[in-house]
């Protein structure tokens, strides 16, 4: 009698598999070929995104349309049914478009983001080793870039104090020349810059570092200071190596070394 039919169903989970609901059917003796059992035993595999608490199993009367039941009228079949998620997937594949559209205002400050979740999303869709395999990516993703921006910091840092330096020697030394003090000799007046090793045009062209008085090209030390391989934060004479404290240039009637 198909009304004394019992059957009872337990959930199971798996990081290897998806899940399943294992139905268990009794209260009845069955008899397939000269096999004899006490019930029916079926492991149902459920589809992604499925919700396993929401389920629901139960006894319906059916037709079944299959020849070998037909004949039989109304049956008792028993009816699975579990509610399933949308999947992350269809989503993910709307949202991207959305992202690269040329009309989005936040597509350039989002995308970045949905490329580093992208693992985690994707493998949340798929299972739950793919699960763990994504969330371990995504975590690999973010260390890397930030290891990559802790290194431009560094970088854009220590070239943001050079260029402060570079200018700051650049000022210092157009606020000396625009005020020079007039001196009678300096040390390689008459001889080549020792920058540039070329003979000087006039004493226009040359200034003298002081206190040490040595005499360069104003258009060679310019250069020099601004060099990224100059040696010093402050305004020093390349010849001795002593700091320059003021600029000084030859009167008109002096031109030599004494």
């Amino acid at each position: 009698d198909s009304n004394e039919l019992l059957f009872s169903y337990r959930l199971e989970r798996s990081l290897t598999s998806k899940p399943q609901i294992h139905v268990q059917v009794s209260g009845v003796a069955l008899e397939i070929g000269n096999i004899a059992a006490d019930g029916i035993h079926a492991a149902v595999e459920m589809p992604d995104g499925a919700i396993l608490e929401a389920c629901q199993v139960g006894m319906v009367r059916v037709v079944a349309n299959v020849p070998s039941l037909a004949e039989l009228g109304p049956i008792k079949a028993l009816r699975l049914v579990c509610p399933v998620q949308p999947s992350s997937r269809g989503g993910l594949a709307r949202t991207l478009p959305l992202l690269m559209s040329s009309g989005h205002p936040m597509r350039w400050f989002l995308l970045p983001w949905v490329l580093l979740l992208l693992p985690f999303i994707v493998g949340s869709s798929i299972g739950p080793v793919a699960l763990l395999g994504g969330a371990a990516l995504t975590l690999a993703s973010i260390a890397c870039l930030s290891f990559i921006i802790a290194i431009l910091i560094v970088v854009i840092q220590k070239k943001f104090m050079h260029w402060t330096r570079r200018w700051r020697r650049l000022w210092r030394l157009r606020s000396l020349a625009r005020n020079p003090s007039q001196i009678s000799a300096a040390f390689g007046a008459s001889g080549p810059c020792c920058i540039c090793l070329g003979e000087s045009s006039g004493q226009d062209s040359l200034i003298a570092l002081l206190p040490c008085r040595h005499a360069l090209h104003a258009e060679c030390y310019c250069q020099w200071v601004s060099a990224d391989s100059y040696p010093s934060h402050n305004l020093i004479c390349p010849v001795c190596r002593r700091r320059a404290d003021a600029i000084g240039k030859l009167s008109p009637l002096e031109e030599e070394e004494p």
